[in-house]
C-alpha cells in the first residue's frame, strides 16, 4: 500500500509540478521517497506535502499545497452519515459496499451527486 501512495503521490507531484525542470522532476521523486516535507521549483514556488484531517470521520489524509492551490494527495474514503456514500473498487452498484478493504486502500468511487455530499470544505 505504501508504494501505492507513493507512486500516486509522485504522479501527482509530476503532473501538478509542471514549472518545474527535469533536475527538479527527480528532486520531487527524491523528496518523496525521503518524506520530504518541502519542494521547490525553478519559479521557486514552495511546494508542501502536508496531511488534512476530515473532520466528519477523523480520516487522515496527505495533501500537497503547490503555491495557494492544496490538493488531494490520497483518495477520498468518506462514506456519508449513512455509511452507503460511494462505492469501493470492484464492488457491484447494486449490492453496495462488498469490498470495505478496498475503500480504505483505493478510495471511494462517488457519482456526481454523491461527489458534492463527499467533498470536504475548503
Amino acid at each position: 500500500m505504501k508504494k501505492v501512495i507513493k507512486a500516486g503521490l509522485m504522479a501527482l507531484i509530476m503532473l501538478m509540478v509542471g514549472a518545474c525542470d527535469e533536475k527538479e522532476v527527480d528532486k520531487a521523486k527524491k523528496a518523496v521517497a525521503s518524506k520530504a516535507k518541502e519542494i521547490a521549483c525553478v519559479d521557486n514556488s514552495p511546494a508542501k506535502i502536508t496531511t488534512f484531517k476530515d473532520p466528519r470521520d477523523g480520516k487522515t489524509y496527505k495533501v500537497v499545497t503547490i503555491g495557494k492551490q492544496t490538493w488531494m494527495a490520497q483518495n477520498l474514503d468518506y462514506h456519508g452519515e449513512d455509511g452507503f456514500l460511494g462505492l469501493c473498487d470492484l464492488d457491484d452498484p447494486k449490492n453496495n459496499i462488498s469490498n470495505p478493504e478496498n475503500c480504505k486502500k483505493y478510495g471511494r468511487q462517488y457519482d456526481g451527486e454523491e461527489a458534492m455530499k463527499a467533498c470536504p470544505n475548503g
